[in-house]
């Protein structure tokens, strides 16, 4: 076609390719590879011969990345496991904090209490990322979906009973100490490191 029909054709392929892409990779990759065509045919009549090696090429590392793949799997199991175990350390942490302020009666730093729920929330978000990519894998895989999906609804009854706790201790005007708490905290504590 004439030059200001291409160009028209590249404004719209390029709009469709960034609007797509939210929605999906598939629409965005269709628009992109039109948009490239468009673009190496204003280079001259040998232009589109490009077209037929970029169209090979991606079929050669196509072919590799799925031989790749084949060769050495990246499976997600062993990454979920790690992510739930840095998910259950930042528990840990965040309990041993909020119920040391019931034992020794002494309201803890806000920001330590603050710092210590930001960290437990970034693992639980990281932790839900690897669950659902593990989702996704075949069965064959290895990983345990189900009972990390377990761990998960687990950790997620804890952090709401630890931001409940949180809270209580926050707005009270004075606490009394409550040794008899420790032995509760230390079994919390050592059974989300365990």
């Amino acid at each position: 076609p004439a030059n200001g029909i291409v160009a028209c054709l590249i404004g719209v392929f390029a709009w469709a390719s960034y609007a797509g892409f939210a929605a999906s990779y598939t629409l965005y990759s269709f628009f992109v590879t039109g948009l490239v065509v468009l673009l190496i045919s204003l280079t001259g009549p040998g232009g589109l011969g490009a077209v037929g090696d970029r169209g090979l090429d991606t079929l050669i590392g196509g072919a590799l990345a799925l031989l790749a793949y084949a060769v050495w799997p990246t499976w997600e199991g062993p990454a979920l496991e790690a992510a739930i175990g840095r998910l259950l350390a930042a528990l840990s942490r965040y309990a041993d904090l909020v119920l040391t302020g019931y034992v020794d009666g002494a309201r803890p730093e806000r920001s330590a209490l603050r710092a210590a729920a930001d960290a437990a929330r970034r693992a639980r978000a990281d932790a839900q990322a690897s669950l659902e990519r593990a989702g996704a894998e075949p069965e064959r895989a290895g990983s345990d979906v189900r009972a990390a999906a377990g761990r998960m609804a687990a950790a997620r009854r804890i952090v709401i009973a630890l931001h409940g706790l949180r809270t209580t201790l926050e707005d009270a005007q004075e606490h009394a100490p409550l040794p008899e708490v420790a032995p509760a905290r230390d079994a919390v504590v050592e059974a989300l490191d365990a």
